[in-house]
């Protein structure tokens, strides 16, 4: 795979840019910021398509049905000491 001409600027920044996407898609991103991630994600495919990623996952859980009933206690407590979860059992 060649490198774009840009990749060695783009992908040094590329771990500090990710860590604003959740801010910036939350739209809770100073503008400053906003504005050199924006510049970033011109520039950056790879973190372009992350982007892309993370708001269509957004948009799907946002349309996901209410639940209408939560599990059963003894499910739930079941379930989480299954796969080791136990303390995220909320009392």
């Amino acid at each position: 795979m060649t490198a774009h001409p840009h990749s060695y600027h783009t992908h040094k920044n590329c771990a500090q840019m990710l860590t604003q996407l959740n801010d910036y898609a939350d739209h809770t991103l100073p503008a400053d910021l906003c504005a050199e991630l924006e510049a970033h994600l011109g520039q950056c495919e790879d973190c372009q398509i992350v982007l892309d990623t993370l708001s269509k996952t957004i948009y799907l859980v946002h349309r996901l049905p209410e639940p209408e009933q939560a599990l059963p206690q003894d499910v739930e407590q079941r379930l989480f000491a299954t796969l080791r979860l136990e303390e995220f059992l909320v009392a």
